[in-house]
């Protein structure tokens, strides 16, 4: 199975996401981390009127039962790290 990798926004508010996404795109360019075949983005967004979850797959169509097993091995990671 592969190995569960969460990336820490290392931004301090929102408008730090297109600085985060090219430094995880130099990242990759250089070598530093390995070329990912699929990337899960999950926005959570608080809102007066409502709350609300955005899952973005990147790099593919991620079929619900993966969908939930990734999202099980998020919870599992974040839950009890090792």
């Amino acid at each position: 199975m592969a190995e569960l990798k969460i990336v820490e926004y290392p931004g301090v508010s929102v408008q730090d996401i297109p600085r985060m996404l090219r430094a995880i795109a130099d990242e990759i360019e250089s070598g530093e981390v390995e070329l990912p075949t699929q990337m899960l983005c999950i926005r959570y967004v608080e809102g007066a009127q409502a709350d609300g979850i955005d899952l973005h797959v990147l790099g593919g169509d991620l079929r619900t039962a993966m969908l939930l097993g990734l999202l099980e091995m998020a919870k599992d990671y974040v839950l009890n790290p090792e």
